[in-house]
């Protein structure tokens, strides 16, 4: 769904802005809150942007993140696959070789989580959370082509619900949940 809402506005903003689309790839670095279990895992998370500017004040810029988490005690072994795919939407202000950018993103994680007991059988579960907040961010752009800077942001998270149901172990208390983020981006501009 999100992939279609990204393909849908490349296709209805790029009309309006023919040869002015400056597209690149980028990174973002920092600690990234993930609910597992009811408690907030804070791993490290690299994920890969797609920054499209559209104008010299609008940019759209779809992630995508791969992660793999791991916990493990003597009797049990829990392996989180996380897939994250996602969008942002920012308008942008320049003042000389600095950028701010504001605007929101959106966010799907899905998760599979693969539960190794010593001395029983595994269980494999999956769900998938929503993540949905504001960002504002500010860059240095040390060329036409290279740029430094960080994020922050304000997500609500929905928490979906593991799938198999019936295993009580995946039952998560919370439901929803409101952290703070902040990230550092490293973006190169084609």
């Amino acid at each position: 769904m999100v992939f279609t809402l990204t393909i849908l506005l490349i296709f209805i903003v790029c009309p309006f802005v023919q040869g002015k689309a400056q597209f690149g790839i980028g990174l973002s670095f920092g600690r990234e809150p993930l609910i597992v279990e009811g408690i907030k895992l804070i791993p490290e998370r690299p994920t890969f942007y797609l920054p499209i500017n559209l104008s010299q004040h609008f940019r759209i810029e779809p992630e995508l993140g791969i992660y793999c988490y791991r916990l493990s005690d003597y009797e049990t072994k829990y392996i989180y696959d996380i897939l994250s795919y996602g969008f942002g939407v920012f308008g942008l202000d320049h003042k000389d070789q600095f950028e701010v950018s504001y605007g929101v993103r959106l966010l799907w994680l899905y998760f599979e989580q693969n539960v190794k007991y010593r001395m029983h059988r595994a269980h494999i579960a999956n769900r998938t959370d929503f993540v949905f907040g504001p960002a504002i961010g500010g860059v240095y752009n040390f060329s036409k082509h290279f740029s430094l800077g960080g994020e922050i942001q304000f997500n609500y998270t929905k928490v979906g619900k593991w799938d198999p149901k019936g295993y009580k172990e995946y039952d998560v208390t919370l439901r929803s949940s409101l952290q703070n983020v902040s990230l550092v981006f490293i973006r190169w501009y084609f």
